[in-house]
């Protein structure tokens, strides 16, 4: 995902404002994650899409707050390797398989 769709993704046209979702999240101190099954990412594209999701919230109350994220199929599946015991209920095989694309919410146990 290259910068422009990163910013159209967290800024959607044609008002161009961030998403009230990202910024429920930093109110909250959450994590708003990217996560691209499309392939891996090098270190240095890696920190190139970093900066556009920083650039997106630049000036959004609460931004600092915020925890940004972009994750490649490696980087997910390393993830989900080292917290299988905090996912539940979705995915493969479950009643509740994984939608092919959209919004996903990660459902983590307490």
């Amino acid at each position: 995902m290259p910068r422009g769709q990163i910013l159209a993704e967290m800024k959607p046209p044609p008002r161009g404002e961030i998403r009230p979702v990202i910024a429920e999240l930093a109110r909250t101190s959450g994590a708003y994650i990217i996560v691209s099954g499309a392939g891996s990412t090098v270190d240095s594209a890696l920190r190139t899409r970093r900066v556009a999701m920083a650039d997106a919230v630049k000036g959004m109350p609460d931004a600092d707050k915020l925890t940004l994220e972009r994750y490649d199929r490696g980087r997910m599946a390393t993830w989900v390797r080292n917290h299988a015991g905090l996912i539940r209920g979705y995915g493969p095989g479950s009643a509740n398989p994984f939608p092919d694309a959209g919004v996903w919410v990660l459902v983590l146990s307490p």
